[in-house]
């Protein structure tokens, strides 16, 4: 296999088991979260951070922590405040067939948090960790919308498409920003179909529901941007979106609302771009395969992006930040920062933020910079051959440049996106003493404790308000808020 064909592989597997992936069968167990260190010294304030574990893409014999979703103290990263629950499936318990319940990505705006919910049948033979994501029929998919204290308010189901998976936004008049995805068949010419012959494809369709779930905006990026907007080098990429001989064509990725009203879309496989909410004409764009320069200081390119979001307005220019994963032939990732003219639609260059991981991207990552210009820049999906337990996944700088703070994970776990929010959604419970009884304290329920091993894992030991430790050790407990679990600040418990 070639590295090209590698990476495309890989970004391929990261999409079909992204975050919060859930399986629930017979014999169960829930999981603890995803441990998260700080590398140096750390930085102030809360994170939302989406992680996936690859063990079981990397190694044969499952994963060592599931795939979740968390909020954590940037000062202090374990245990998190909040994760999103995940349980443990069981090789000698678990049939042949199983749901899987995918709870991927998030979104906060106006004060409102949403995530991507799946429900799909799940086959293969799950005793030997030989399971198929690609070979699965969803039941149903939807976003849910949880209240700033993560309470799930309500759920919004497509009318007739289904969503693309990535993201959600969600305007202060509540109106909700989605992709839907439409199966479609395209004539267009691409190396390996010269005469244009018609092919299956997949396009994602932007779409706007008001706050009483009615459609009132739809805009087709193939009518709009043409056909041979797509780069003929990344149409045939594998995707998690399509399987077979069908072609992603867009790849959408991310859509967020501009500081004006208006739209940011990213099509991986196409690039960025403006449009209006008005009527859906074309403020800019930069396609990835004819890419704008800047009065030839620097060239501005990206390769692979994820993750459009607008920083702030400077006079006449609105300023925005891009992550460039990166492809074969440009393997490095970095952060990309330009802004665009509000009057004119013309863009310029300000900089480019290198990593100093020196591995390859080959998914998923963002780099979000605040109005000072200090920023988080996380790295994605890179995969390393090392022996090392950890690895740095995440780096955050001032704005000249130098980090002040960085984060890791476990080996073969990745994040997704990470965003900082200005405070914790959720309150930790507490944890009280009496005797050699351990109680739980909260406005919270479906309580779980949880034991620190002497590898730094995490296992469950017992459910309930109350609990008496068996041996001297560090215990957290964790209760239910809303799709996830509040934790508690650890306890040591000596007899």
């Amino acid at each position: 296999m070639s590295m090209e064909a590698f990476f495309f592989r890989l970004f391929f597997l990261f999409f079909i088991q992204t975050v919060g992936c859930n399986i629930f069968a017979q014999g169960l167990e829930t999981l603890p979260p995803i441990r998260l260190d700080a590398g140096s010294k750390p930085s102030e304030g809360n994170l939302i951070i989406s992680v996936s574990d690859f063990e079981k893409f990397f190694k044969n014999g499952g994963c060592r922590y599931a795939d979740c979703i968390e909020i954590i103290d940037a000062a202090k990263p374990w245990p998190p405040i909040w994760f999103s629950a995940a349980p443990l499936f069981r090789a000698d318990t678990i049939s042949k067939q199983a749901t899987l319940n995918l709870i991927t990505n998030f979104s906060y705006q106006s004060g409102l948090y949403s995530f991507y919910k799946e429900q799909a049948l799940l086959k293969g033979d799950i005793a030997h960790h030989k399971i198929d994501f690609t070979n699965k029929h969803v039941i149903s998919a939807n976003y849910v919308i949880c209240s700033p204290t993560l309470k799930v308010l309500e759920t919004l189901k497509p009318s007739r498409l289904p969503f693309n998976f990535h993201c959600m936004a969600i305007n202060d008049k509540k109106e909700r920003l989605v992709m839907l995805q439409l199966d479609t068949v395209l004539a267009i010419k691409t190396p390996d179909n010269p005469l244009k012959k018609p092919i299956a494809a997949l396009i994602d369709v932007i779409a706007i529901y008001d706050s009483t779930d009615k459609v009132i905006f739809k805009w087709n990026p193939v009518k709009a941007l043409g056909l041979e907007a797509v780069n003929p080098l990344y149409i045939h990429a594998p995707s998690a979106s399509v399987s077979g001989d069908k072609v992603d064509w867009s790849h959408g990725n991310s859509i967020v609302w501009d500081l004006d009203g208006n739209i940011l879309y990213s099509f991986r496989h196409i690039g960025v771009g403006k449009i209006s909410r008005a009527d859906g004409h074309v403020i800019w764009r930069l396609d990835n395969k004819s890419i704008y320069t800047d009065n030839r200081k620097d060239t501005l390119v990206f390769y692979l992006q994820h993750d459009i979001e607008p920083v702030n307005e400077e006079g006449d220019y609105t300023r925005y930040s891009l992550f460039s994963n990166g492809d074969f032939a440009h393997p490095k990732a970095f952060g990309l920062d330009f802004k665009a003219n509000n009057k004119d639609g013309s863009i310029k260059f300000i900089r480019k933020r290198y990593s100093t991981c020196n591995l390859p991207s080959t998914g998923a990552g963002n780099y979000e910079v605040d109005e000072h210009g200090n920023y988080i820049l996380n790295y994605g999906v890179t995969p390393d051959g090392s022996d090392k337990p950890s690895h740095t996944f995440c780096e955050m700088a001032q704005s000249d440049g130098h980090v002040f703070a960085s984060y890791s994970l476990p080996k073969n776990v990745f994040a997704f996106k990470i965003s900082k929010l200005k405070a914790p959604p959720v309150t930790r419970p507490m944890v009280s003493r009496k005797g050699n009884v351990l109680s739980a304290h909260g406005n919270m329920t479906g309580w779980i404790w949880y034991r620190l091993e002497n590898d730094n894992s995490v296992i469950k030991v017992a459910q309930g308000l109350d609990f008496k430790p068996g041996i001297n050790g560090t215990y957290y407990v964790a209760g239910k808020v809303g799709m996830g679990y509040a934790v508690s600040e650890p306890f040591l418990f000596n007899q």
